[in-house]
């Protein structure tokens, strides 16, 4: 084999290491077990506590592939994430005259999970993870009758650990950006409260950092 033979076999395999370090997601094809990516999802929610609520999140994924064939790749999951969600009058229904309601709440979860990355392409992904940690609410009511001399306001501000499972489907239109959609719900039996009752669905954009 001359020297010329060498260096192009030598660039060939440079070339397809640093264009595999460089991947970002899973690749057409798939990957063998081991390879680490990350995503981040910025995701719009509307859910259901004491009233409807608004929100929104961040949820940061690190992702480990565990298995591969060809049609699919598995993924383990583990993330963090951290939610903000308000329970606005304009979409609470049922309050008596002179009642106002409002509360807010904040998530702080840690996520584990596996998703299925599926297609040649793996452009489509779904994914199911547990979530736990701290859900934590402020609330606000009053009550203004002149009519019947009452006039209280009353406020609560408290925080419970909160579990439960998300689904979450994923499709990565370009190189770094995808759509998301979720929904998320608690695991039943834990105690009712603003904190325990509330599930969410959620509408995003998923960035493929690496």
């Amino acid at each position: 084999m001359n020297s010329k033979v060498i260096l192009v076999t030598l660039a060939s395999l440079l070339c397809a290491h640093s264009a595999r370090a460089g991947e970002i997601g899973i690749p057409q094809g798939g990957e063998k077990a081991g390879t680490l990516h990350a995503t981040i999802d910025t995701t719009f929610t509307y859910g259901i506590g004491g009233y409807s609520a608004l929100g929104a999140q961040l949820h940061g994924v690190g992702l480990v592939s565990v298995w591969n064939t060809r049609l699919a790749t598995g993924t383990f999951n583990f993330g963090a994430l951290v939610g903000f969600q308000d329970e606005p009058m304009a979409l609470q229904y049922g309050v008596a005259p002179g009642q106002t309601n409002d509360a807010q709440r904040l998530n702080l979860w840690v996520t584990i999970g596996h998703t299925f990355h599926m297609g040649i392409r793996r452009r489509a992904s779904l994914g199911v993870h547990l979530f736990g940690g701290w859900t934590h609410v402020w609330s606000q009511a009053s009550l203004v009758r002149p009519d019947l001399g009452i006039d209280r306001q009353v406020s609560d501000n408290y925080g419970l650990f909160n579990s439960g499972t998300m689904l979450k489907f994923d499709y990565r239109f370009s190189k770094y950006v995808g759509l998301s959609l979720q929904a998320a719900v608690p695991f039943w039996g834990v105690q009712p409260s603003y904190v325990a009752t509330i599930f969410h669905v959620g509408v995003g954009i998923t960035a493929y950092l690496k």
